[in-house]
């Protein structure tokens, strides 16, 4: 099975509802494209990533 090139949020979101997937990103332009394509989608700020990072961190 050959990689789709996806280029536009309009493509990954389709791609994504296709497969039963839930965007998750950094990117706050997919927040306008999940909105109006009514798709739910994770949206991370640095203070989410963060969060993981240092909770990541107390596993060491």
């Amino acid at each position: 099975m050959a990689g789709k090139k996806l280029g536009s949020d309009y493509s990954i979101i389709n791609y994504a509802r296709e497969n039963d997937m839930i965007i998750v990103t950094k990117d706050t332009e997919f927040r306008k494209a999940s909105e109006e394509n009514n798709f739910p989608l994770i949206l991370l700020d640095d203070e989410e990533i963060l969060k993981v990072i240092v909770d990541k961190l107390k596993n060491f």
